[in-house]
C-alpha cells in the first residue's frame, strides 16, 4: 500500500507543533499515524472490505449487525397481541417510522403496498410500542443554574427576590402546555401483527 509520508510540523522556532499532515492531499492530522492513514483505502473493521472514508463498517456488515441487535430485542421482549397507542417501525411511514395507532401503520402499509409487484413488499412481523415523554417542564433551577455559571463564586440563588411568582407562572406554563409530547420505541414489547388484520 503506496505510504502517505505523514510529515511533522513546527512552529516558527523549530519546535514541534505536535501535529502532523498527509503527505497525499496535505490534509492536517493529531498523529503521525492518523496522518499516514488520511488517504489510504478505508476497511471495514468486521470484514475487511474496502469502504467510504470515515466509515467504520460496510453495508452488509452494518446491516448484519443491526439484524443481530434487532433479533436480540424482540426475543428479549414482551410479545402483546393488541395495543392502543403510539408503535415504531422503522424506515416506514412520514414520520420516522412513527405512528398513532396500528391501524395507520395499516393504512400506511396498504399506501406503500400499491403499484409494488408482491415480492417486492413485506409486512413488519411486528412493531414496537412507544412510551410518551411530557417534555414541558420547566423549573426554575433552569433559570438559576444559567445564572450561576455567570454569577460569582458564593452567591446563592435563594437570595433573588421574586422566586416564589417565578415557581407559580412556569407551574402554570407546564400546565398550559401538558399536552406536548414526543414519544421513543419501547424495545421491552413488542406487537405482533396478525395477519388477518393486514391485508
Amino acid at each position: 500500500m503506496e505510504d502517505m509520508n505523514a510529515t511533522e510540523l513546527f512552529v516558527k522556532e523549530g519546535k514541534s507543533a505536535g501535529i502532523y499532515f498527509c503527505g497525499q492531499c496535505r490534509c492536517v492530522a493529531r498523529t503521525q499515524e492518523e496522518a499516514e492513514r488520511c488517504c489510504k483505502p478505508y476497511a471495514c473493521d468486521k470484514c475487511g472490505k474496502e469502504i467510504l472514508r470515515y466509515h467504520t463498517r460496510c453495508n452488509d456488515c452494518d446491516n448484519t449487525e443491526r439484524a443481530r441487535i434487532e433479533r436480540e430485542r424482540f426475543d428479549k421482549a414482551e410479545k402483546l397481541t393488541e395495543w392502543i397507542g403510539w408503535v415504531y417501525c422503522e424506515g416506514l411511514g412520514f414520520r420516522d417510522g412513527f405512528f398513532e395507532s396500528i391501524t395507520e401503520l395499516f393504512d400506511a402499509l396498504a399506501d406503500e403496498e400499491s403499484g409494488l409487484p408482491e415480492y417486492v413488499w413485506t409486512w413488519p412481523e411486528y412493531v414496537w410500542t412507544c412510551t410518551p415523554d411530557r417534555f414541558v417542564h420547566a423549573d426554575v433551577s433552569d433559570i438559576t443554574d444559567r445564572m450561576a455559571d455567570q454569577a460569582y463564586e458564593d452567591w446563592d440563588p435563594a437570595d433573588l427576590n421574586g422566586l416564589e411568582e417565578l415557581k407559580a407562572a412556569l407551574d402554570k406554563f407546564n400546565e398550559a402546555n401538558k399536552d406536548a409530547i414526543s414519544y421513543s420505541p419501547d424495545y421491552t414489547k413488542a406487537v405482533l401483527l396478525k395477519p388477518s388484520l393486514q391485508h
